[in-house]
């Protein structure tokens, strides 16, 4: 779900777009300029990019010119609160259970090499297919 979400969020593409044009524009004298795409790593260096006063960083500005030019990517920030979710997930127990399911995967591959054929019994066309379609999704 979070990975659908920062797909399919329209706000975050237009936010990202306002970026990618910022820094093309400041970096337009070197060899960094007409970039593609941006680092997330990059976005930190939005607040701390200061204005030649001093008094407002470049991520104010951005935030200034999406709130007059494209007032919708603020909504971008509701699309994220399924994140928070996956923010939570315990990495060390999602590991645990790939690998499981990877060791299971292995363990059908390994009764479906040795099944029997015979045709009064199915396990063997119907887990070949299973293993197959699960090796293929993993």
């Amino acid at each position: 779900a979070a990975k659908r979400t920062l797909k399919e969020s329209g706000g975050w593409k237009v936010t990202l777009e306002y970026i990618l044009a910022l820094g093309n524009y400041l970096n337009n004298k070197n060899k960094k300029g007409g970039a593609y795409g941006i680092r997330l790593s990059s976005l930190d260096k939005l607040k701390g990019m200061k204005s030649t006063d001093g008094k407002s960083n470049l991520l104010e500005f951005l935030v200034l010119q999406l709130q007059t030019f494209q007032p919708h990517a603020r909504d971008f920030i509701d699309d994220f609160g399924v994140l928070a979710e996956a923010a939570r997930v315990d990495i060390t127990f999602l590991e645990g259970q790939v690998s499981k399911t990877l060791g299971m995967v292995r363990r059908i591959g390994n009764a479906v090499k040795n099944a029997k054929d015979d045709s009064t019994d199915r396990f063997g066309p119907v887990m070949t297919e299973f293993h197959k379609e699960a090796k293929e999704s993993m």
